[in-house]
C-alpha cells in the first residue's frame, strides 16, 4: 500500500539528490547525519557511507566550534526546520 505522501517524497529525494552544488544533509537531535546528498560527497570528498552517523560538526573548522558556531547552527535547524550556510 502506498500513502500519498510516498510520490512527493519521492521527488524530493530526486531534486535535493540532482543538487550536486550544493550539500544538503539531515541530522538528528544529537547532531548526527542522517541522510547526506551527491553534494555533500562531492564538495567534502566523504562519502555517505562515511558521514552518516558521524556527528555534523565535522563540517565546521575548529575555530568555528570552538565559537560554537556548530551549535548555533543546530539551533537555527531545530527553531527554523532548516538552517543555511555558505563555508568552503
Amino acid at each position: 500500500m502506498t500513502t500519498e505522501s510516498e510520490p512527493v517524497e519521492a521527488y524530493f529525494r530526486l531534486m535535493v539528490e540532482s543538487l550536486s552544488d550544493h550539500c544538503i544533509f539531515g541530522m538528528d537531535l544529537d547532531g548526527r547525519t542522517t541522510s547526506w546528498n551527491s553534494g555533500c560527497e562531492r564538495l567534502t570528498g566523504w562519502s555517505a557511507r562515511t558521514m552518516i552517523g558521524e556527528h555534523a560538526a565535522r563540517l565546521w573548522v575548529a575555530e568555528d566550534q570552538l565559537a560554537g558556531a556548530d551549535l548555533a547552527e543546530r539551533e537555527t535547524a531545530l527553531r527554523d526546520g532548516r538552517a543555511i550556510d555558505e563555508r568552503w
